[in-house]
């Protein structure tokens, strides 16, 4: 600074703002990754609520949201070309992604009471909305293949897994 000897002028160093994605790609990545999946989940707990588990029997096994982990599971192919754009020789990473949730969330819902409804659905949606919030706004590089198959195969797991239990309510309601 002018006159002042306590300050040094030395060279100064640029530092690069954080990228931060724009507000179309923010809404974008939000769409495909926590909306859409949790529309999915919402119609396939409510058609498994719907079909079968009125012929289930006494024990309500498996319940919708067991059905739509398990025809999620089943659209891998088709979710990761499509909603993650990736290749299909990708589709085990995804699969991986959704193991990690599917598996845990599953052994939840075989218990009965208050336990299953706290873990599966409170704790479920608290870790899906925190997972949507900070994916959705990242500074990721904007291209379609920044967020990685396993990261998406997490993300869209959980949006299933709490529609299908908010379609199989609404369901259940209103039949």
């Amino acid at each position: 600074m002018d006159g002042d000897p306590s300050v040094d002028d030395g060279p100064l160093v640029a530092i690069a703002a954080p990228s931060i994605p724009p507000a179309a790609e923010v809404r974008r990545r939000t769409l495909v990754n926590a909306v859409v999946p949790l529309l999915v989940g919402a119609v396939l707990g409510a058609g498994w609520q719907l079909v079968v588990m009125p012929r289930v029997g006494d024990a309500q096994l498996p319940n919708p949201v067991h059905g739509a982990l398990m025809l999620w599971l089943l659209c891998v192919p088709l979710s990761t070309t499509m909603l993650v754009g990736r290749r299909l020789n990708e589709a085990w990473e995804y699969a991986l992604g959704l193991a990690l949730v599917a598996v845990p969330l599953a052994s939840i819902w075989l218990g009965r009471g208050g336990g299953a409804l706290f873990c599966g659905v409170y704790m479920l949606g608290i870790v899906w909305m925190a997972v949507s919030g900070a994916w959705a706004t990242s500074a990721w590089p904007n291209n379609a293949r920044a967020l990685a198959p396993f990261r998406s195969g997490i993300w869209h797991t959980l949006g299933v897994g709490f529609g299908a239990f908010l379609g199989s309510v609404l369901a259940y309601v209103w039949s």
